[in-house]
């Protein structure tokens, strides 16, 4: 996740966000209250077609107000905090060396964007977070709490899958989307030769590895749990 693509992120999600509120604004607020003052303005001499416009133009507007807030149009709240949080952690803890995307910056730290290490037991990777790695790699127990070591251990196994995500995904899907069915289990994903349709509404897979493909599918269905 480099600066060029947290800057299309931004972009992106800015223009998105525009568009919606204009879209909003148009249709949820000017329109009816448009509809409800040439409605006032025609029962003028009706005190009971008055209250009735008003308490229309009200509903409408807090309509909008929630609509915008985080509504039923709003953004999906996160349904994962702790993937979230261990996202959060490792940027902020343990992007200097192993990398904001798990390319490592420091040269002795594994590679997570290749699987390095990934393949050890939870024990085992728990431990090396707990205690450090010699002069390699600092001991976070006490630092940060015992919940939130895991949390950055579960983000770390699907770092790859947030990368593509962010890289291929996040322009159409502000929300993270639900799986087609008919996709395989994720033990079963690498040996399947059967095309994998991540996407209903694109191709987007034609742009992406097969690994890519299996990863991002990791990345969303565990969000999703």
């Amino acid at each position: 996740m480099n600066t060029n693509f947290k800057e299309k992120s931004i972009i992106h999600r800015f223009v998105a966000t525009g568009l919606k509120t204009c879209f909003y604004y148009y249709f949820f607020l000017l329109v009816p209250t448009l509809r409800v003052g040439m409605c006032y303005h025609a029962g003028r001499g009706n005190k009971n077609l008055k209250k009735i416009c008003v308490h229309l133009c009200n509903l409408w507007i807090i309509s909008f107000l929630f609509l915008m807030s985080g509504g039923v149009y709003g953004e999906e709240k996160d349904k994962n905090d702790s993937l979230l949080k261990g996202r959060e952690i490792f940027h902020e803890r343990c992007a200097a060396c192993h990398g904001i995307d798990g390319n490592p910056i420091l040269p002795e730290a594994p590679s997570f964007a290749k699987g390095e290490r990934l393949d050890k037991t939870d024990k085992e990777l728990l431990e090396s977070i707990r205690h450090g790695k010699g002069d390699i790699m600092v001991p976070w127990e006490g630092v940060i709490s015992d919940k939130e070591i895991k949390d950055v251990l579960e983000y770390s196994k699907v770092i790859v899958g947030d990368k593509v995500f962010n890289d291929k995904c996040i322009i159409c899907h502000k929300k993270i989307p639900n799986m087609p069915a008919g996709i395989p289990e994720d033990k079963s994903l690498k040996g399947s030769s059967s095309t994998i349709r991540i996407c209903k509404h694109c191709d987007i897979e034609s742009t992406m590895t097969r690994e890519e493909q299996i990863e991002v599918i990791r990345f969303i269905r565990r969000l999703k749990k």
